[in-house]
């Protein structure tokens, strides 16, 4: 077996204290987690998806939610620790980044097909925000017939509610493994 890891939207914007659209303290807690985790999967023989919000300055999203993430700018920039643990295994040529517009890592971009090339056939999703993002990528990797694992100690939310609901969503609808 061969195990994706992909991380979703730990970037500037969605984490920093001073993030256009942060979900602040508990997706900062989860940082350490989620770079153990990216090492763990590469040294397990696995492929790690960084998968990030990029948007362009016109985005119709910006209608809906606060100007966040435009392509180019400290905002849409990962975490340091997450672009220090991409930098490091960069050569081994199985973490990858990927840009995204939408809430689903899967939606319009490459991930499906980098996903079939890595030989994954099961997938671990890690991010914010739990009850957004994180959520539809689970359901996107579960339409296409993937297993996936959630770990709570790799996923936060603006609200800890919604981060409760939406893990039992998960298991409930998606039969995602959510564990310790």
């Amino acid at each position: 077996m061969s195990k994706a890891f992909i991380v979703v939207d730990m970037i500037v914007d969605f984490v920093a204290d001073d993030g256009a659209l942060t979900c602040g303290k508990p997706g900062q807690a989860i940082v350490p987690n989620i770079v153990q985790e990216i090492h763990n999967t590469i040294e397990g023989g696995g492929t790690v998806f960084l998968c990030g919000d990029t948007h362009e300055p016109d985005d119709p999203e910006f209608a809906a939610w606060p100007v966040h993430a435009v392509k180019g700018t400290p905002g849409a920039a990962w975490l340091e620790p997450i672009e220090d643990a991409y930098k490091a295994l960069a050569h081994t040529g199985r973490i990858k980044k990927v840009n995204k517009t939408k809430y689903d890592a899967f939606f319009r971009t490459e991930l499906e097909e980098e996903l079939k090339q890595s030989g994954a056939d099961e997938v671990e999703v890690a991010g914010v925000c739990t009850s957004i993002c994180v959520n539809a990528t689970v359901g996107a990797a579960t339409f296409r017939g993937y297993p996936v694992t959630v770990r709570r100690s790799s996923v936060a939310d603006f609200d800890q509610k919604k981060h409760d609901i939406f893990l039992e969503h998960m298991a409930a609808i998606y039969k995602a493994n959510i564990v310790d």
